[in-house]
């Protein structure tokens, strides 16, 4: 059998190559990403769009790890021989800490990066400076941890709102300060776009957020409600999931739902936190693995 993982293109050049050589050979395709996005200079699009149909067409089984992928890879095509087999979380990659979380002021935490801005952290801002401003929350108790390459975009998103100084700038971690610093958070972040030319796209960092097991933040920008991220997070109620195409709705419930584990914290010291189990096991590599292996056996 044959089996790639795109990207690089490379993957998908070589699944192409080794198929026509060993026709007999199961192909399983992945894409992890695909292929054309709205980033992609116009002059390869025609390119890689060939490419990627030619490896839909040959391959004997694909997989796209959304189902927004599956519909940008293969449109109405090959539907019969397509799988959406979600990235993962791997239980083993939980760190253990000795010591307890901390509970001096309520913490906030994005880590990655923001594309320059695409990635949207303003509606958390912006809740959070109105409930500052009606003394419904106390600004000396929030801080708002970034770790990444672009803590000049985070500040100045927060500064919008005049809350630059709230922010804690832990430049770039490596894996086991970056999973400890989430480990110590109240609530994790994540930021993504959901519109006609990117939609679909499930950032991995959601899957280590399910791992540490803390609430989870979404901010969708973009034009398009009802996005894979969002329907995930409501439907295993990981947290709460913003979309900038319900902002009217969304903005408030965000507020309200900041206020109310904001007073359960001050109160109890314990952030509520109440996660689908069964949800949480669909992206358990455990589980995963025991369908990629059904597919290779098939």
């Amino acid at each position: 059998m044959i089996y790639t993982s795109y990207g690089p293109l490379s993957t998908l050049l070589c699944g192409i190559y080794a198929k026509k050589k060993m026709s007999s050979a199961k192909w399983i395709c992945e894409f992890r990403d695909p292929v054309v996005t709205d980033v992609l200079v116009k002059e390869f699009r025609g390119l890689y769009t060939r490419i990627q149909a030619k490896a839909c067409r040959l391959a004997d089984k694909i997989i796209a790890v959304s189902n927004g992928y599956v519909e940008r890879i293969c449109g109405n095509n090959h539907r019969e021989k397509t799988y959406m087999i979600p990235n993962g979380y791997d239980l083993g990659d939980k760190p253990v800490l000795l010591t307890d979380s901390d509970t001096d002021k309520l913490n906030l935490t994005y880590v990655g990066v923001l594309y320059l801005g695409r990635r949207d952290l303003s509606p958390i801002f912006l809740a959070l400076k109105e409930l500052i401003d009606e003394n419904k929350i106390e600004k000396e108790k929030i801080v708002f941890n970034y770790a990444g390459v672009e803590s000049s975009v985070a500040t100045a998103q927060a500064a919008k709102f005049g809350l630059d100084d709230i922010v804690v700038d832990h430049g770039v971690l490596n894996r086991e300060a970056c999973l400890e610093l989430q480990m110590r958070s109240h609530f994790l972040l994540l930021a993504t776009w959901n519109d006609k030319n990117e939609y679909g796209v499930f950032p991995g960092k959601v899957l280590e957020y399910m791992l540490i097991g803390k609430p989870i933040i979404s901010l969708t920008c973009g034009d398009l409600a009802g996005g894979e991220i969002t329907r995930v997070i409501r439907e295993g109620n990981f947290g709460f999931a913003y979309e900038e195409a319900t902002h009217s709705q969304d903005s408030v419930a965000l507020k309200k739902y900041l206020e109310n584990l904001y007073n359960s914290w001050v109160e109890t010291g314990i952030i509520n936190f109440e996660p689908q189990k069964d949800v949480l096991d669909r992206y358990n590599y455990e589980n995963i693995i025991e369908r990629i292996e059904a597919l290779i056996i098939e």
